[in-house]
């Protein structure tokens, strides 16, 4: 009932036929045993929730919409959703522009709310993957973000916390590698700058076998060999 617990906690948001919750959970068994074990952890997994229920239609928790299972809305809080809402009306438009400060520190405590991946005690299991890619993708963007409004600011240093940060949920993006280069050349950290633009080629040769896009190029070359 524990997996159970955790496919709800991921598919929160929607209600899930059942047959997908089997074909996710138990994907090696017949489909008459996946129907079992499905029942018997549902039954399970309300006998721990609701202890105090009777009968299977006075739940609370687990809502039933004819094949459909979904947790009630108002049974669980959890970060995920609070950084969700703090971070999504920052994160549309690609144009990089300054925050206001309200905007500024809702959008520093939303990623401060991002301490890992979603249920990150649970690695192995490959049904949150969908997820945890989707909200790993929405700390990174709202980092960049962030580092876009002190580079803007001239605020170097801030800058580069927040697109390092960025960075190292993904090296392989070369949109943070960029930043990383540009800040530090705004530092008039050259030789840093350097070090960033070589780690770049590195990594995006290593892990995607491609060289820098002409942009990056562009920029190495415009910063670097002055």
């Amino acid at each position: 009932c524990r997996r159970l617990l955790l496919f709800l906690l991921a598919s929160r948001h929607r209600a899930v036929p059942r047959e997908q919750i089997i074909e996710a959970l138990w994907p090696q068994l017949p489909r008459a045993s996946g129907e079992n074990r499905f029942h018997i952890a549902l039954s399970r997994l309300r006998r721990i929730l609701e202890p105090e229920i009777i009968s299977r239609s006075d739940t609370q928790i687990i809502v039933r919409q004819a094949d459909r299972y979904q947790l009630a809305a108002d049974a669980y809080r959890i970060d995920a959703d609070e950084f969700v809402r703090l971070a999504s009306p920052f994160l549309r438009g690609g144009q990089a522009r300054r925050l206001s400060t309200s905007q500024e520190q809702m959008l520093i405590q939303a990623t401060a709310l991002y301490s890992g991946d979603f249920l990150e005690e649970h690695p192995y299991e490959e049904f949150l993957d969908e997820e945890r890619a989707h909200l790993r993708e929405m700390q990174r963007t709202a980092l960049l973000r962030l580092g876009d409004h002190y580079r803007l600011q001239r605020l170097t240093a801030r800058a580069l916390h927040y697109c390092r940060q960025a960075l190292a949920l993904d090296p392989s993006r070369e949109d943070a590698h960029r930043r990383v280069i540009f800040a530090y050349l705004l530092s008039g950290d050259c030789a840093m700058g350097a070090r960033a633009w070589q780690d770049c080629v590195a990594i995006l040769r290593r892990e995607l076998d491609v060289d820098p896009s002409p942009a990056t190029r562009g920029l190495a070359r415009r910063w670097l060999n002055r």
